[in-house]
């Protein structure tokens, strides 16, 4: 009898066991996730739409002697939920960010300046973004027939690196908006090179994109290029340095 007993109570005692279980969890704790981890999706890259690449815009809405109200366009793009307008002012390297809910946001812009643009789409349920290709365009004044040239590119030296002493070979790229069946208006470079920051020209009248200087001795250098056109407007790069050693 007595062992009957033990039997009855060590039953009951894993009936009990059993049931406290199933009250602290509810049986969550063996059910399969019917949630697996989705993968992100990347919100697509726009395609560009206006202002148009590499043209003098002459359609905003001309607000004051200085500025005037351009609309940005661009495509929509899946898996977005809005959109960053990355703007930069080509003349001093100021960039701009602007939010927008749709595919187009008008925006004051200064005239007779250059400007590059970029569109960033992004997702409120994804940390991943897509981006447009950059674009650039010339916001002109109303009644301009030519317009400046883009600021000239420096590409050669890199800014800050360090070269062999003897000849340096400089490159850059120059761009103008005013294009005529593809090509540019641009006539010349003036190349400016010194070792101080009092920069003078060194060589004037370049047709090339390069220059060869003449042999550097040792030190820090800076240089320059500006980007001439037909009719006499003038476009500066930055101001680049480089070391000889």
């Amino acid at each position: 009898m007595k062992k009957i007993n033990n039997i009855i109570i060590a039953f009951a005692s894993l009936s009990l066991l059993m049931s406290c279980g199933s009250d602290d969890d509810g049986g969550a704790a063996i059910q399969p996730n019917p949630n697996p981890e989705v993968q992100e999706l990347q919100p697509g890259a726009a395609q560009l739409i206006f202002p148009l690449r590499d043209v003098v815009c002459t359609t905003g809405i001309f607000i004051s002697d200085t500025q005037s109200n351009v609309t940005f366009m661009w495509s929509e793009t899946e898996n977005t939920d809005s959109y960053d307008l990355v703007l930069t002012n080509l003349n001093n390297n100021s960039i701009q960010t602007l939010e927008a809910s749709t595919n187009e946001l008008p925006v004051d812009l200064l005239q007779n300046n250059p400007y590059s643009w970029t569109i960033i789409s992004k997702s409120n349920a994804s940390t991943l973004t897509g981006t447009s290709a950059d674009w650039r365009f010339y916001n002109a004044s109303q009644g301009v027939s030519n317009a400046a040239p883009y600021p000239t590119v420096l590409t050669s030296p890199v800014n800050g690196i360090s070269i062999a002493s003897g000849s340096a070979q400089l490159t850059w790229e120059g761009a103008d908006p005013d294009n005529v069946d593809g090509v540019n208006d641009i006539v010349a470079y003036d190349v400016f090179l010194s070792a101080t920051m009092d920069l003078t020209v060194t060589t004037a009248n370049v047709t090339a994109t390069s220059f060869t200087s003449e042999a550097l001795t040792a030190g820090t250098y800076y240089w320059r290029v500006e980007t001439i056109d037909s009719v006499g407007n003038r476009t500066s790069s930055q101001v680049d340095t480089f070391n000889v050693q």
